[in-house]
């Protein structure tokens, strides 16, 4: 688990950089869209920070569906080498992007990745 954590924050770190450039977005914008400070984003471009589960929520809905569907691909690249990922892998893949059981979309949302990735 804790390689996860760690591909994740690397991760996540290079996606909001190449996404604040691709959309042209100041620091201080892309810190307000994902709802954190300018420091705290400062140490997620850094590394030094994770995301909190609402900073995680709130970068995937600026995304398109389209855009999605290349995120979870590109964690994927980063991920170990496995076969096709079962729903309970897209579990536990969106749980750790903060999306938890108790949102009303949840498993929606998985099933909807899960066929995707089909």
């Amino acid at each position: 688990m804790k390689l996860y954590k760690m591909l994740a924050k690397e991760f996540l770190a290079e996606y909001t950089d190449t996404l604040q450039e691709l959309r042209n977005l100041t620091h201080e914008e892309m810190a307000e869209r994902l709802r954190i400070t300018s420091r705290a984003y400062g140490d997620l471009e850094r590394e030094q920070y994770r995301f909190s589960a609402i900073a995680r929520l709130f970068l995937l809905l600026m995304l398109n569906a389209d855009e999605l569907k290349a995120f979870l691909k590109g964690f994927r690249k980063r991920s170990p080498p496995k076969n096709t990922p079962d729903i309970s892998e897209i579990f536990t893949l969106l749980y750790q992007l903060g999306l938890t059981a108790n949102y009303t979309g949840f498993f929606h949302t998985s099933y909807a990745v899960y066929l995707a990735t089909q």
